[in-house]
């Protein structure tokens, strides 16, 4: 059975580096430190888990964005002919992050990012299901990471004056194969492919949600729909049922505690 064990999630307003990876993080920006410590949060009680091998546990890293303030950065240094700094350069690659949290946490399973618009932590949830039902690993951590930019939200701004500011953050999942009732036990996950609909560049939503056929939610931004759902958990419903609709796919999630 697959369990959901531990859940976080973080805004950048409120991120603080735990001083045992102040070391690693030293030069980290924002998007690496969001998906560290994300994934710190997950793993700092449950580094050895009952019948859980660390050996064969993943990383599915989703993001709509990534790292996209880093590569303005870099394309500064390019466009105003100043020497590239190489830790810049090297941190504006989309699999920074799974690179650096899977040297902090000795992960030795896969490792893979994952870009979409519209469902980003549901893509990696789904191949985090995947790969435990699959065999390939005991256990992974799923999460999505946006930084966005301060020239994307003035872009927004202008294309939109009614979009609010998207705020950047972290939402984060250990998964694994057990047979421990503990968390949360992920009954499905499906990702239903739609027909793309023509929308604004800067929608005001990026979906809907519906729990347990009643209660709605409008997703504001990409990190959204993941960051809503860990708050109902969190909150302690006995079963969950998730419904998620946006532009060019819907997701199907079942939870019981």
């Amino acid at each position: 059975m697959i369990r959901i064990l531990k859940v976080c999630t973080l805004e950048l307003a409120e991120l603080e580096t735990p001083a045992e990876l102040a070391k690693q993080l030293r030069r980290a920006d924002d998007y690496i430190r969001l998906a560290v410590v994300g994934g710190y949060n997950v793993l700092k009680e449950t580094i050895e888990i009952g019948d859980i091998p660390h050996g064969r546990r993943g990383l599915f890293l989703g993001t709509a964005f990534g790292t996209m303030e880093t590569n303005f950065d870099v394309l500064d240094q390019i466009i105003s002919g100043e020497q590239t700094s190489p830790i810049l350069f090297s941190h504006s690659v989309f699999n920074a992050a799974a690179g650096y949290m899977a040297s902090v946490f000795s992960l030795r399973g896969c490792s893979l990012t994952i870009t979409d618009f519209s469902l980003p932590f549901f893509r990696a949830l789904e191949q985090g299901v995947l790969a435990i039902a699959g065999g390939m690993l005991d256990s992974c951590i799923v999460l999505q990471v946006e930084s966005y930019s301060a020239l994307l939200n003035d872009a927004a701004e202008k294309m939109n004056p009614d979009v609010q500011p998207w705020t950047p953050g972290v939402v984060c999942w250990l998964l694994a194969d057990t047979d421990q009732e503990r968390g949360w036990l992920l009954e499905k996950v499906s990702v239903e492919a739609g027909i793309p609909e023509k929308t604004e560049c800067f929608p005001k939503n990026f979906g809907e949600m519906i729990f347990n056929n009643e209660k709605r939610c409008d997703c504001p931004d990409p990190l959204a729909p993941g960051r809503i759902l860990t708050k109902e958990m969190v909150n302690g419903r006995a079963s969950l049922e998730c419904l998620v609709r946006a532009p060019s796919a819907a997701v199907r999630c079942r939870l019981l505690v």
